[in-house]
């Protein structure tokens, strides 16, 4: 009987024994799971800071690139415009080139009607002092010869044949005067209608010009003597 207590009592203490390693076994795989949990925790959580971390640098680069392709896309922008500036600026040099030519050339035309139109002048009151005063003694020989020999063929004029020849002469001569000075209006008309027209032009031109170009004041002054010329 006794035997049989030991026996059993051995018995308990080895399920005891038994038991405890078990626990032990089982809390040590406890702690192992625990720490392996924690450490996986904690490697997730570094994933987590990492992918966050992965995030701002990839939103971070997206933002530069965008940014490159805006400043590209400026760059491009400004480069054109400077570029249609320049072909502008090129326009407009040449324009002023142009329009100083053509002040030039209506400068010089005008030049020539003013001169034309003195000339004009000269050539009517040239004329108009010949047929009033001026006289020279020849023409006044001339004009008492006339004289005599048409007071002589009144005097043998019998039939009125020549008082008819002297009255038909005269009338002729009175209608090519008349003709020669109506053409001589006629002609200043034109050329004062011409001058006018330069006036006006070169007026168009040196005010569409005059804030683009220095040398406007130069042209304006070189219009300002020819018109004061042909006035004079």
């Amino acid at each position: 009987m006794e035997d049989r207590l030991h026996g059993l009592a051995d018995s308990f203490r080895r399920e005891r024994d038994d038991a405890l390693r078990r626990k032990m076994t089982a809390q040590e795989r406890l702690t192992l799971k625990k720490q392996e949990v924690d450490a996986m925790t904690a490697t997730l959580n570094n994933l987590e800071e990492k992918q966050k971390q992965l995030k701002v640098h990839m939103s971070k680069a997206e933002e530069n690139e965008e940014l490159r392709r805006e400043v590209s896309q400026l760059t491009k922008e400004v480069e054109f415009q400077h570029a249609q500036l320049l072909n502008k600026r090129e326009k407009a040099e040449a324009l002023r080139g142009e329009l100083a030519v053509k002040v030039k050339q209506r400068q010089l035309s005008l030049a020539k009607v003013c001169d034309l139109l003195h000339q004009q002048r000269e050539r009517n009151q040239q004329m108009i002092q010949s047929l009033t005063t001026g006289r020279s003694d020849d023409k006044l020989k001339s004009v008492e010869a006339a004289k005599e020999l048409l007071l002589l063929e009144l005097e043998n004029d019998h039939d009125g044949h020549n008082l008819k020849k002297w009255r038909d002469w005269v009338q002729v001569k009175i209608q090519f005067l008349s003709d020669q000075g109506e053409h001589k209006r006629r002609e200043c008309a034109r050329l004062e209608t011409i001058i006018e027209g330069y006036r006006t032009n070169m007026r168009l031109s040196v005010s569409d010009s005059k804030e683009k170009d220095e040398t406007s004041g130069d042209v304006v002054t070189e219009k300002a003597l020819v018109m004061m010329e042909c006035s004079a």
